[in-house]
Protein backbone atom coordinates (compact mmCIF):
# COMPACT_ATOMS: atom_id res chain seq x y z
CA UNK A 1 0.00 0.00 0.00
CA UNK A 2 2.93 2.36 1.07
CA UNK A 3 4.11 1.82 -2.71
CA UNK A 4 1.10 2.16 -4.18
CA UNK A 5 0.50 5.73 -2.48
CA UNK A 6 4.36 6.73 -3.42
CA UNK A 7 2.97 6.12 -7.50
CA UNK A 8 0.70 8.99 -6.43
CA UNK A 9 3.23 11.48 -4.93
CA UNK A 10 5.63 10.74 -8.06
CA UNK A 11 3.23 12.84 -10.24
CA UNK A 12 0.77 14.87 -8.20
CA UNK A 13 2.19 18.83 -8.11
CA UNK A 14 0.65 19.17 -4.32
CA UNK A 15 0.22 16.67 -1.00
CA UNK A 16 -3.29 17.94 -0.97
CA UNK A 17 -3.71 16.04 -4.52
CA UNK A 18 -1.78 12.95 -2.88
CA UNK A 19 -4.05 13.41 0.25
CA UNK A 20 -7.31 13.04 -1.65
CA UNK A 21 -6.44 10.48 -4.11
CA UNK A 22 -5.11 8.18 -1.08
CA UNK A 23 -8.42 9.05 0.45
CA UNK A 24 -9.92 7.85 -2.16
CA UNK A 25 -7.93 4.79 -3.07
CA UNK A 26 -8.12 3.40 0.55
CA UNK A 27 -12.08 3.63 0.59
CA UNK A 28 -12.10 1.74 -2.07
CA UNK A 29 -9.84 -0.77 -0.99
CA UNK A 30 -11.18 -1.11 2.64
CA UNK A 31 -14.63 -0.74 1.42
CA UNK A 32 -13.71 -4.41 -1.20
CA UNK A 33 -11.29 -5.84 1.11
CA UNK A 34 -13.92 -8.23 2.21
CA UNK A 35 -14.30 -7.52 5.90
CA UNK A 36 -17.03 -4.98 5.23
CA UNK A 37 -18.74 -6.60 2.78
CA UNK A 38 -18.52 -10.40 1.90
CA UNK A 39 -16.35 -11.58 -0.75
CA UNK A 40 -19.58 -13.80 -2.17
CA UNK A 41 -21.45 -10.72 -2.20
CA UNK A 42 -19.65 -8.30 -4.04
CA UNK A 43 -21.63 -7.39 -7.39
CA UNK A 44 -19.88 -8.15 -10.64
CA UNK A 45 -19.38 -4.97 -12.05
CA UNK A 46 -17.10 -4.85 -8.56
CA UNK A 47 -15.45 -7.78 -8.34
CA UNK A 48 -12.61 -6.42 -10.46
CA UNK A 49 -11.80 -3.74 -7.35
CA UNK A 50 -11.83 -6.99 -5.29
CA UNK A 51 -9.55 -9.44 -7.32
CA UNK A 52 -6.88 -6.63 -7.64
CA UNK A 53 -7.06 -4.53 -4.08
CA UNK A 54 -3.83 -5.80 -2.35
CA UNK A 55 -5.73 -5.66 1.05
CA UNK A 56 -8.23 -7.80 0.10
CA UNK A 57 -5.10 -10.58 -0.90
CA UNK A 58 -3.59 -9.99 2.24
CA UNK A 59 -6.80 -10.07 4.60
CA UNK A 60 -8.07 -13.36 2.43
CA UNK A 61 -4.63 -14.83 3.21
CA UNK A 62 -4.89 -14.03 6.81
CA UNK A 63 -8.39 -15.66 6.63
CA UNK A 64 -7.09 -19.06 5.41
CA UNK A 65 -3.82 -19.29 7.28
CA UNK A 66 -6.04 -19.30 10.42
CA UNK A 67 -8.49 -21.13 9.70
CA UNK A 68 -6.37 -23.96 7.55
CA UNK A 69 -4.62 -24.14 10.67
CA UNK A 70 -4.15 -27.41 13.08
CA UNK A 71 -6.18 -25.39 15.41
CA UNK A 72 -9.42 -26.43 13.32
CA UNK A 73 -10.88 -29.23 11.71
CA UNK A 74 -10.89 -29.08 8.11
CA UNK A 75 -15.17 -28.85 8.72
CA UNK A 76 -14.82 -25.87 10.97
CA UNK A 77 -12.57 -24.51 8.88
CA UNK A 78 -15.05 -24.58 5.83
CA UNK A 79 -18.18 -23.51 7.59
CA UNK A 80 -16.27 -20.38 8.68
CA UNK A 81 -14.87 -19.73 5.26
CA UNK A 82 -18.18 -20.58 3.39
CA UNK A 83 -20.09 -18.52 6.14
CA UNK A 84 -17.34 -15.38 5.69
CA UNK A 85 -17.39 -15.64 1.71
CA UNK A 86 -13.93 -16.59 1.49
CA UNK A 87 -15.07 -19.06 -1.38
CA UNK A 88 -14.25 -19.54 -5.28
CA UNK A 89 -15.78 -19.99 -8.25
CA UNK A 90 -16.98 -23.18 -7.72
CA UNK A 91 -18.11 -22.38 -4.46
CA UNK A 92 -15.50 -24.02 -2.64
CA UNK A 93 -14.01 -22.51 0.33
CA UNK A 94 -9.93 -21.26 -0.11
CA UNK A 95 -7.65 -24.19 0.23
CA UNK A 96 -4.16 -23.62 1.59
CA UNK A 97 -2.66 -22.82 -1.26
CA UNK A 98 -4.09 -19.63 -1.44
CA UNK A 99 -1.73 -18.52 1.41
CA UNK A 100 1.29 -18.76 -1.09
CA UNK A 101 -1.06 -16.88 -3.99
CA UNK A 102 -1.01 -13.97 -1.78
CA UNK A 103 2.56 -13.46 -1.55
CA UNK A 104 3.06 -14.09 -5.11
CA UNK A 105 0.75 -11.28 -5.94
CA UNK A 106 1.55 -8.84 -3.17
CA UNK A 107 4.95 -8.99 -3.90
CA UNK A 108 4.63 -9.04 -7.65
CA UNK A 109 2.74 -6.11 -7.01
CA UNK A 110 5.48 -3.87 -4.65
CA UNK A 111 7.61 -5.34 -7.81
CA UNK A 112 5.02 -3.42 -10.40
CA UNK A 113 4.57 -0.15 -8.28
CA UNK A 114 8.75 0.47 -7.25
CA UNK A 115 9.20 -0.05 -11.32
CA UNK A 116 6.35 1.95 -12.05
CA UNK A 117 7.27 5.02 -9.55
CA UNK A 118 10.93 5.27 -11.03
CA UNK A 119 9.85 5.36 -15.04
CA UNK A 120 7.60 7.97 -13.50
CA UNK A 121 10.24 10.00 -11.33
CA UNK A 122 12.07 9.58 -14.70
CA UNK A 123 9.72 10.43 -17.12
CA UNK A 124 7.22 12.61 -15.70
CA UNK A 125 9.99 15.38 -13.73
CA UNK A 126 7.44 17.19 -11.37
CA UNK A 127 9.12 18.78 -8.43
CA UNK A 128 8.28 21.01 -5.64
CA UNK A 129 11.13 23.31 -5.61
CA UNK A 130 9.72 25.60 -3.25
CA UNK A 131 11.46 23.74 -0.76
CA UNK A 132 15.08 23.69 -2.31
CA UNK A 133 17.45 26.02 -0.98
CA UNK A 134 18.40 28.93 -3.71
CA UNK A 135 21.67 26.84 -4.91
CA UNK A 136 19.64 23.73 -5.53
CA UNK A 137 16.69 25.79 -7.38
CA UNK A 138 19.58 27.54 -9.27
CA UNK A 139 20.86 23.82 -10.80
CA UNK A 140 17.71 22.35 -10.45
CA UNK A 141 16.12 24.77 -13.10
CA UNK A 142 19.22 24.65 -15.79
CA UNK A 143 19.84 21.33 -15.35
CA UNK A 144 16.51 19.68 -15.37
CA UNK A 145 15.07 21.28 -18.41
CA UNK A 146 11.69 22.29 -16.40
CA UNK A 147 12.68 25.96 -15.57
CA UNK A 148 14.78 26.79 -18.86
CA UNK A 149 16.93 30.01 -18.49
CA UNK A 150 15.54 32.93 -20.63
CA UNK A 151 17.34 35.78 -21.85
CA UNK A 152 15.70 38.58 -20.25
CA UNK A 153 15.51 41.56 -22.19
CA UNK A 154 17.28 44.67 -19.78
CA UNK A 155 14.01 46.89 -18.89
CA UNK A 156 14.52 49.67 -16.71
CA UNK A 157 11.77 52.17 -15.97
CA UNK A 158 13.29 55.65 -14.90
CA UNK A 159 13.18 56.97 -11.90
CA UNK A 160 14.03 60.13 -9.61
CA UNK A 161 16.80 59.85 -7.09
CA UNK A 162 15.58 61.19 -3.66
CA UNK A 163 17.53 62.92 -1.28
CA UNK A 164 14.72 62.33 1.53
CA UNK A 165 16.02 65.15 5.17
CA UNK A 166 13.87 65.60 7.97
CA UNK A 167 14.20 68.55 10.54
CA UNK A 168 12.32 68.42 14.09
CA UNK A 169 10.16 65.84 13.56
CA UNK A 170 7.83 64.83 16.78
CA UNK A 171 5.08 63.04 16.90
CA UNK A 172 2.42 62.95 19.68
CA UNK A 173 -0.58 60.24 20.64
CA UNK A 174 -3.23 60.30 23.06
CA UNK A 175 -2.81 57.72 25.86
CA UNK A 176 -5.79 55.16 25.98
CA UNK A 177 -6.11 55.52 30.38
CA UNK A 178 -6.88 59.03 29.89
CA UNK A 179 -6.55 62.83 28.19
CA UNK A 180 -2.84 62.61 28.69
CA UNK A 181 -0.68 62.93 25.10
CA UNK A 182 2.12 60.87 25.23
CA UNK A 183 5.42 62.22 22.53
CA UNK A 184 6.90 59.12 20.85
CA UNK A 185 9.04 61.21 19.03
CA UNK A 186 10.93 64.39 19.77
CA UNK A 187 12.45 66.74 17.46
CA UNK A 188 14.33 63.89 15.52
CA UNK A 189 16.76 65.04 12.32
CA UNK A 190 18.31 63.11 10.00
CA UNK A 191 18.99 62.28 5.94
CA UNK A 192 18.24 59.54 3.63
CA UNK A 193 20.82 60.20 0.62
CA UNK A 194 19.76 58.76 -2.60
CA UNK A 195 21.98 55.57 -3.20
CA UNK A 196 22.41 54.86 0.38
CA UNK A 197 20.84 52.46 2.64
CA UNK A 198 20.33 53.72 6.18
CA UNK A 199 19.60 51.56 8.83
CA UNK A 200 17.26 52.76 11.97
CA UNK A 201 18.33 50.59 14.97
CA UNK A 202 17.51 51.07 18.48
CA UNK A 203 16.25 48.00 21.26
CA UNK A 204 12.59 47.02 20.89
CA UNK A 205 10.33 49.93 21.97
CA UNK A 206 12.76 52.77 21.05
CA UNK A 207 10.93 54.09 17.84
CA UNK A 208 12.49 53.01 15.46
CA UNK A 209 9.15 51.70 13.19
CA UNK A 210 7.04 54.71 15.21
CA UNK A 211 9.72 57.03 13.20
CA UNK A 212 9.87 55.51 9.84
CA UNK A 213 5.71 54.89 9.63
CA UNK A 214 5.85 58.91 10.32
CA UNK A 215 8.85 59.67 7.54
CA UNK A 216 6.61 57.53 5.22
CA UNK A 217 2.90 58.93 5.62
CA UNK A 218 1.42 55.94 7.49
CA UNK A 219 0.36 57.30 10.42
CA UNK A 220 -3.31 58.14 10.63
CA UNK A 221 -3.92 58.95 14.03
CA UNK A 222 -1.43 61.35 16.12
CA UNK A 223 0.08 64.80 15.23
CA UNK A 224 2.74 65.07 13.45
CA UNK A 225 5.02 67.96 13.41
CA UNK A 226 8.41 68.88 11.76
CA UNK A 227 9.73 69.52 8.36
CA UNK A 228 9.99 66.57 6.05
CA UNK A 229 11.44 67.25 2.34
CA UNK A 230 12.63 65.69 -1.10
CA UNK A 231 15.37 67.27 -2.87
CA UNK A 232 14.51 70.38 -0.66
CA UNK A 233 10.75 70.55 -1.31
CA UNK A 234 8.01 69.74 0.85
CA UNK A 235 6.53 66.31 1.47
CA UNK A 236 3.61 66.15 -0.71
CA UNK A 237 1.38 63.06 0.29
CA UNK A 238 0.42 62.38 -3.51
CA UNK A 239 3.92 62.72 -5.04
CA UNK A 240 5.25 60.72 -1.94
CA UNK A 241 2.95 57.88 -2.34
CA UNK A 242 3.83 57.86 -6.20
CA UNK A 243 7.15 57.88 -5.69
CA UNK A 244 7.67 55.57 -2.82
CA UNK A 245 7.19 51.97 -1.33
CA UNK A 246 6.95 49.95 1.91
CA UNK A 247 7.40 46.49 2.71
CA UNK A 248 5.56 45.23 5.79
CA UNK A 249 7.27 42.89 8.55
CA UNK A 250 4.88 39.97 7.66
CA UNK A 251 3.38 40.48 4.04
CA UNK A 252 0.95 38.25 3.38
CA UNK A 253 0.58 37.49 -0.23
CA UNK A 254 -2.22 35.58 -2.65
CA UNK A 255 -1.05 31.40 -2.36
CA UNK A 256 -2.78 30.77 -5.60
CA UNK A 257 -1.10 33.07 -7.38
CA UNK A 258 2.56 32.51 -9.02
CA UNK A 259 5.24 34.20 -7.88
CA UNK A 260 5.58 36.63 -11.38
CA UNK A 261 1.75 36.92 -11.35
CA UNK A 262 2.38 38.79 -7.96
CA UNK A 263 4.86 40.86 -9.04
CA UNK A 264 2.96 41.85 -12.50
CA UNK A 265 -0.37 42.44 -10.79
CA UNK A 266 1.51 45.16 -8.30
CA UNK A 267 3.05 46.15 -11.79
CA UNK A 268 0.16 46.63 -13.64
CA UNK A 269 -1.90 48.81 -11.06
CA UNK A 270 1.34 50.47 -10.14
CA UNK A 271 3.09 51.73 -13.25
CA UNK A 272 1.52 54.79 -15.25
CA UNK A 273 -0.34 53.25 -18.66
CA UNK A 274 1.37 55.39 -20.71
CA UNK A 275 2.06 54.46 -24.70
CA UNK A 276 5.72 53.42 -23.79
CA UNK A 277 4.34 51.48 -20.91
CA UNK A 278 2.58 48.36 -22.60
CA UNK A 279 1.39 45.43 -21.02
CA UNK A 280 4.62 43.63 -22.78
CA UNK A 281 6.74 46.16 -21.52
CA UNK A 282 5.29 46.31 -17.74
CA UNK A 283 6.20 42.32 -18.39
CA UNK A 284 9.62 42.62 -18.78
CA UNK A 285 10.36 44.98 -16.33
CA UNK A 286 8.84 42.74 -14.12
CA UNK A 287 10.57 39.64 -15.08
CA UNK A 288 14.23 42.15 -14.85
CA UNK A 289 12.71 42.73 -10.83
CA UNK A 290 12.58 39.39 -10.40
CA UNK A 291 16.19 38.71 -11.78
CA UNK A 292 17.15 41.12 -9.45
CA UNK A 293 15.85 39.65 -6.51
CA UNK A 294 17.26 36.21 -8.12
CA UNK A 295 13.36 35.14 -8.23
CA UNK A 296 13.62 34.14 -11.78
CA UNK A 297 13.85 30.11 -10.76
CA UNK A 298 10.54 30.41 -9.11
CA UNK A 299 8.75 32.73 -11.47
CA UNK A 300 6.55 30.21 -12.17
CA UNK A 301 5.98 28.79 -8.40
CA UNK A 302 2.97 29.07 -6.56
CA UNK A 303 3.40 31.57 -3.23
CA UNK A 304 1.24 28.69 -1.38
CA UNK A 305 1.90 28.24 2.07
CA UNK A 306 5.45 27.95 3.93
CA UNK A 307 4.55 24.91 6.33
CA UNK A 308 2.25 22.64 3.21
CA UNK A 309 5.34 23.17 0.02
CA UNK A 310 4.85 26.55 -0.41
CA UNK A 311 7.46 29.25 -0.18
CA UNK A 312 9.73 29.62 2.50
CA UNK A 313 9.78 32.89 4.47
CA UNK A 314 13.16 34.18 2.87
CA UNK A 315 11.86 33.86 -0.54
CA UNK A 316 8.48 35.28 0.51
CA UNK A 317 10.33 38.18 1.96
CA UNK A 318 12.27 38.62 -1.28
CA UNK A 319 8.63 38.55 -3.13
CA UNK A 320 7.61 41.44 -0.77
CA UNK A 321 10.40 43.58 -1.80
CA UNK A 322 9.72 42.68 -5.75
CA UNK A 323 6.26 43.53 -5.28
CA UNK A 324 7.22 47.21 -4.30
CA UNK A 325 9.85 47.11 -6.74
CA UNK A 326 7.70 46.80 -9.45
CA UNK A 327 6.03 49.88 -8.89
CA UNK A 328 9.96 51.13 -9.41
CA UNK A 329 9.86 53.64 -6.05
CA UNK A 330 12.64 56.02 -5.45
CA UNK A 331 12.72 55.57 -2.04
CA UNK A 332 12.32 52.37 0.10
CA UNK A 333 11.19 51.48 3.20
CA UNK A 334 11.45 47.95 5.02
CA UNK A 335 10.29 47.31 8.30
CA UNK A 336 12.67 44.64 9.61
CA UNK A 337 13.44 43.05 6.67
CA UNK A 338 15.66 40.50 8.62
CA UNK A 339 13.90 39.49 11.04
CA UNK A 340 12.49 35.77 11.55
CA UNK A 341 15.76 34.94 9.22
CA UNK A 342 18.93 32.60 9.83
CA UNK A 343 22.27 34.55 9.27
CA UNK A 344 22.61 33.50 5.69
CA UNK A 345 19.05 34.06 4.38
CA UNK A 346 19.55 37.40 6.04
CA UNK A 347 22.92 38.30 4.54
CA UNK A 348 21.31 37.46 0.80
CA UNK A 349 18.01 39.91 1.93
CA UNK A 350 20.61 43.00 2.81
CA UNK A 351 22.86 41.80 -0.33
CA UNK A 352 20.00 42.52 -2.58
CA UNK A 353 19.08 45.63 -1.29
CA UNK A 354 22.34 46.33 -1.81
CA UNK A 355 22.42 45.92 -5.71
CA UNK A 356 18.71 48.44 -5.28
CA UNK A 357 20.72 50.83 -3.86
CA UNK A 358 23.24 50.74 -6.35
CA UNK A 359 20.80 51.15 -9.09
CA UNK A 360 20.49 54.56 -7.11
CA UNK A 361 17.63 54.46 -5.01
CA UNK A 362 17.27 55.08 -1.11
CA UNK A 363 16.82 52.33 1.31
CA UNK A 364 15.25 53.15 5.10
CA UNK A 365 14.44 49.72 7.17
CA UNK A 366 14.42 49.34 10.70
CA UNK A 367 16.78 46.11 11.45
CA UNK A 368 17.45 44.02 14.45
CA UNK A 369 20.92 42.80 15.82
CA UNK A 370 22.25 42.46 12.23
CA UNK A 371 25.69 40.70 12.54
CA UNK A 372 28.96 41.83 11.31
CA UNK A 373 28.55 40.98 8.08
CA UNK A 374 25.10 42.58 7.58
CA UNK A 375 26.00 45.92 9.45
CA UNK A 376 28.84 46.00 6.76
CA UNK A 377 26.68 46.06 3.63
CA UNK A 378 24.57 49.37 5.22
CA UNK A 379 27.85 50.81 6.12
CA UNK A 380 30.10 50.04 3.07
CA UNK A 381 28.89 52.89 0.53
CA UNK A 382 29.12 55.85 3.72
CA UNK A 383 32.60 54.51 4.07
CA UNK A 384 33.74 54.83 0.41
CA UNK A 385 32.08 58.36 0.39
CA UNK A 386 33.85 59.62 3.37
CA UNK A 387 37.29 58.54 1.94
CA UNK A 388 36.70 59.93 -1.33
CA UNK A 389 35.88 63.43 0.77
CA UNK A 390 32.35 63.58 -1.03
CA UNK A 391 29.91 62.65 2.18
CA UNK A 392 29.03 66.16 3.34
CA UNK A 393 25.85 64.81 4.99
CA UNK A 394 25.92 64.41 8.01
CA UNK A 395 22.50 62.90 10.36
CA UNK A 396 21.57 63.27 14.10
CA UNK A 397 18.56 60.61 14.75
CA UNK A 398 17.74 61.07 18.33
CA UNK A 399 15.03 58.41 19.84
CA UNK A 400 13.63 57.99 23.28
CA UNK A 401 14.82 55.61 25.55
Amino acid sequence: MNELLFVFATFARTKEIVQVASACLVFFFILFSGFIIAPDTIPAYYKWIYWYNPMAWAYRGLMVNEYRSTQYTVEEGDAVLKYTGFVDANGDPFTIEWIGYTFVYLLSHTAVTILLSGLVLQYVRVANISGMTDDEVETYATQSGVLPEQPIQEVNISFKPVTLTFENVSYDVKSSTGNETLRLLHSVNGAFRSGRMCALMGSSGAGKTTLMDVIAMRKTTGTVEGDIRLNGFPQDETAFRRCSGYVEQFDVQTQQLTVRETVLFSARLRLDATKARKDEYKQAFVDQVLKTLELTPLADVLVGNSTEGGLTFQQKKRLSIAVELAASPSILFLDEPTTGLDARSALLVVKLLRKITDQGRTICATIHQPSSAVFDMFVSTRRKRVQAGEDKLSSHNSLPG
